[in-house]
């Protein structure tokens, strides 16, 4: 009789062990499944968020660069006199605290390019843009208005809507502006 305790005691405690190891995978498992429908859900609400704010930051840009496209003061300089269509660029990019601005020729030379770079100081500085002269590698999206959503510059990436510049019927070239994506 002495020697069935033993194997009964050694059963209850194996099933004990049993049953803590299921309870514990089944827990390790649903903390698991939970941490990934949490990811998931922030994944989701960030993509939205960044969506939404892409959407309203690109209608602010192709609203204001079309603004700026008839003023008649740029116009007026416009293929004149470089100095100041770069000036008059400037001070309607600062409006906005747009990181890029850009005049595009009709022939798809990128005329005047200005750049918002951050110095070592942390200070802002407008800086001439390396592709100013060069070709605009957009050009046909560009004159059936389907510029693709980013445009690169180097190793940032910005957010940039040119719009037609016209002289009557007649489109005398795009300026635009951009944010850098990340700022």
């Amino acid at each position: 009789m002495n020697s069935i305790k033993p194997k009964i005691l050694l059963l209850i405690v194996s099933l004990w062990v049993l049953l803590q190891a299921i309870s514990f995978w089944s827990t390790y498992d649903s903390l698991r499944l939970k941490e990934k429908i949490a990811i998931d859900s922030q994944l989701s609400k960030a993509k939205a968020l960044f969506q939404s704010e892409f959407n309203r930051r690109g209608f602010y840009l192709s609203s204001f660069a079309e603004t700026v496209t008839n003023d008649y003061g740029l116009k007026s300089v416009f293929g004149e006199d470089k100095r100041s269509v770069a000036i008059a660029l400037h001070n309607h990019g600062k409006r906005i605290n747009a990181d890029l601005a850009m005049v595009v020729t009709p022939s798809g030379m990128i005329e005047l390019q200005l750049v918002n770079s951050q110095q070592a100081n942390q200070k802002s500085k407008v800086v001439r843009g390396e592709q100013q002269g060069q070709a605009f590698a957009f050009m046909p999206a560009l004159q059936q208005d389907q510029l693709p959503p980013y445009y690169a510059i180097g190793n940032r990436l910005y957010q940039l809507h040119l719009s037609a510049i016209k002289s009557g019927p007649a489109i005398i070239g795009w300026a635009g502006f951009g944010y850098e994506m990340g700022s």
